[in-house]
């Protein structure tokens, strides 16, 4: 996956009247998809997706945070 790619890291280029809702519902399907078949992922597995996620959602919370949004 290229890092740097996801909307939620290039919020600033989305349109204000679609904030912050456009980017939290593309992290939401982002994240959905990286959650498919979990389950079957070994501990090695999940703790890179979690961490992933956790990664991910965190720059886009600081992203948001510096345009003025608030996203919990």
């Amino acid at each position: 996956m290229n890092k740097g790619h996801y909307i939620w890291n290039r919020a600033e280029r989305v349109d204000e009247e679609n904030m912050p809702h456009v980017i939290v519902e593309a992290f939401n399907q982002w994240q959905r998809k990286k959650m498919n078949h979990f389950n079957l992922k070994n501990d090695h597995g999940k703790s890179l997706v979690l961490s992933t996620i956790n990664k991910q959602k965190k720059q886009m919370e600081e992203n948001l945070a510096s345009l003025g949004y608030q996203v919990n």
